[in-house]
């Protein structure tokens, strides 16, 4: 039961975060992948204990597993774009906010969008390049 309390209190929290300040939402979508994680390992350790004393499952536990994934699949990739082009993510989160349309928020995320492309293309030809010489896998 407590992997899926604390799996419900992750998506809370990433709630909270994509609809707050940009600046204190990155702190509450910290929060929902680490309260996140807790649920599975949590959850994930209520199973193998109960399989191994041979009871029933613990209630909540495939429950906490699942959202505490799905807790951490939404704030992963929401935290690393944050990390890696801020400036392009506070711009994007202001104009979202302000948008009133769908059109309007359709732009927003082309301009977003563009942004981010621009600055990867900008800052070396979108190839990542290994210390040994060998060229990575992005064109």
């Amino acid at each position: 039961m407590a992997a899926l309390v604390l799996a419900l209190l992750s998506l809370a929290g990433i709630l909270l975060g994509w609809n707050s300040i940009v600046h204190r939402g990155v702190y509450l979508l910290f929060f929902g992948a680490v309260v996140g994680i807790a649920a599975c390992v949590i959850g994930i350790t209520a199973l193998v204990k109960a399989r191994r004393t041979a009871s029933f499952r613990p209630r909540g536990a495939a429950g906490g597993i699942v959202l505490g994934t799905l807790a951490v699949a939404l704030t992963i990739p929401t935290i690393v774009i944050y990390l890696a082009f801020p400036a392009q993510f506070n711009t994007y989160v202001r104009c979202a906010s302000q948008a009133q349309t769908t059109q309007q928020q359709q732009a927003c995320y082309n301009n977003f969008r563009k942004s981010v492309m621009n600055a990867v293309v900008g800052s070396g030809g979108g190839r990542i390049t290994v210390r040994s010489g060998q060229r990575g896998g992005v064109a």
